[in-house]
């Protein structure tokens, strides 16, 4: 398990590495944000309909496949933007995505969320002391979690920490999947191919997800 880690910009959401416990709720945008658990990554648009799927991405947009995908969100938290089967899923009470909140080491060190050993804390411990690749590596840890539990078949990286290093996050991640994936071929890792608008209180997939 990794020793060191919701949503704004990679790790961290500008150029300088953030501090755990900054900030921005789990899976929020950059900026400040909500408590725990109120500011998931979410795509933008209209509220949840009561089965926790939002409207269809774009047509040819990479969300809108067949399968699962994952964007992945490092700021001043980490935060996912969930889509399966080509919609946007954002839960029953639009609480998805608190990605950065899944414990990767028992007794850790605390998080703001107040669980300890969280994916959150752990990266941006990595980011904050200048270790991008064991930040990567934790990444790619949360990542194969949901790839286990989803079958998830492409993984999108985003935000200001993996912009700041996107080979090491890349190339991080790729390699953690590439060794824990229980079923082959190993999910495709990509940078997101276009920009994600953050908000004060959330993080807007819509962009991603070829929804203006």
């Amino acid at each position: 398990m990794p020793g060191s880690g919701s949503a704004s910009a990679a790790g961290s959401g500008s150029g300088s590495d953030p501090a755990p416990g900054s900030d921005l709720a789990p899976g929020s945008a950059a900026g400040s944000g909500p408590a725990p658990g109120s500011g998931s990554a979410k795509a933008g648009g209209p509220a949840a309909a009561p089965s926790g799927l939002g409207p269809d991405p774009a047509p040819g947009s990479a969300a809108s496949a067949p399968g699962a995908s994952v964007y992945l969100h490092v700021g001043t938290g980490l935060g996912a933007g969930l889509c399966l089967n080509g919609e946007v899923y954002r839960g029953a009470r639009s609480a998805a995505g608190e990605f950065g909140h899944q414990v990767l080491q028992l007794d850790g060190p605390p998080c703001r969320c107040g669980a300890r050993g969280c994916a959150e804390v752990l990266c941006l411990a990595a980011v904050a002391r200048g270790d991008l690749a064991e930040a990567a590596r934790i990444l790619g840890e949360g990542a194969a979690n949901l790839v286990a539990l989803l079958d998830v078949e492409r993984v999108f990286l985003g935000g200001r920490v993996v912009a700041a290093a996107p080979e090491v996050f890349v190339a991080g991640v790729r390699a953690v999947l590439a060794a824990r994936v229980l079923t082959q071929p190993p999910p495709t890792v990509a940078l997101a191919a276009t920009g994600v608008a953050e908000g004060a209180a959330e993080l807007t997939l819509a962009p991603f997800f070829g929804r203006a």
